[in-house]
């Protein structure tokens, strides 16, 4: 989201040709050859993009993807608003932790007909703060704004998200609801 800031800026501002190198420098550091692991392209972009920032960070990845989602069934870029915060977040978690000890895993599946199911695992360091079921961020002061935009995106979608911490792991659990062929 960052960068789509920074390129709505200077597209704004009418500078085509920053717009135009900024991207040229952002798209390189997606791989040359990108993994497929679904029918959505922004997705897949999403992930390689994050799974090579992960690289660069010395940040073991595990992405188990196997998604067969009908069409209409969810928009595409509510599946990136959700994986980039999550994967923000679990990036900034890892970073500070000796790097023998980052890892991230995160698996999304059709665990059967009617339910999507992503899980997201990270080990962090520290002490996570929560008020009345409301996280607190590291990075700065007040409420998370990842956190809050994974649970707005799941509701909004009609399912259900549990975040939980258990001996330094930080793990995300989400059900969505998926339409069958018949109801898209």
């Amino acid at each position: 989201r960052h960068h789509l800031a920074t390129l709505n800026q200077m597209l704004e501002e009418n500078k085509y040709a920053e717009a135009k190198e900024y991207l040229k420098e952002f798209s390189s550091a997606i791989p040359a050859t990108p993994k497929r692991y679904c029918s959505f392209v922004g997705v897949n972009s999403i992930l390689n993009h994050y799974e090579t920032q992960c690289k660069d960070l010395f940040i073991k990845t595990h992405f188990s993807i196997r998604l067969d989602i009908p069409e209409n069934t969810f928009k595409e870029t509510d599946f990136c608003v959700l994986l980039g915060n999550l994967l923000d977040n679990s990036i900034a978690a890892c970073r500070v932790l000796p790097k023998d000890e980052r890892h991230i895993s995160l698996k999304f599946a059709r665990t059967n007909p009617a339910t999507l199911a992503l899980q997201i695992r990270n080990p962090y360091y520290g002490n996570i703060k929560i008020k009345n079921n409301v996280f607190y961020s590291t990075k700065h002061e007040g409420f998370g704004i990842g956190t809050a935009s994974v649970s707005e995106v799941v509701q909004k979608a009609g399912g259900y998200v549990t975040f939980c911490t258990e001996d330094g792991v930080f793990k995300v659990n989400i059900f969505l609801p998926v339409k069958t062929a018949a109801e898209v």
